[in-house]
């Protein structure tokens, strides 16, 4: 989860998934290692917003495994990630978080 739209999109899509498939969801945050305060006003929101849920939020220095990890570890069957439409080499790198998630999990990830 970030605080982006695609990603809240994401997160509405994922419990529409999974109240038809009768699933739990673990929203999680991965904030980089050197500003952990990020995950703060994000967590404000997801709590206040989607009620349901809770968000965790993890300081990680490599955002890919660290989902990788919590969704082998808590034996996830689906990562759900929302796909960003930045402009020139934001867009690279987000994208790159996307592929990356891909090829460190063991899961399927489905990209929104």
């Amino acid at each position: 989860i970030t605080d982006d739209e695609r990603s809240l999109i994401a997160l509405k899509q994922a419990m529409v998934f999974a109240r038809a498939n009768s699933a739990q969801i673990s929203a999680v945050f991965v904030a980089n290692e050197n500003m952990p305060e990020q995950g703060d006003f994000l967590k404000e929101k997801i709590d206040k917003e989607f009620a349901q849920m809770k968000l965790r939020v993890v300081v990680s220095k490599n955002i890919a495994s660290a989902i990788a990890e919590i969704a082998e570890n808590e034996n996830c069957d689906l990562i759900v990630v929302g796909s960003r439409r930045l402009p020139g080499p934001t867009s690279l790198v987000m994208r790159s978080v996307t592929n990356a998630v891909i090829s460190a999990s063991s899961k399927p990830v489905l990209v929104i």
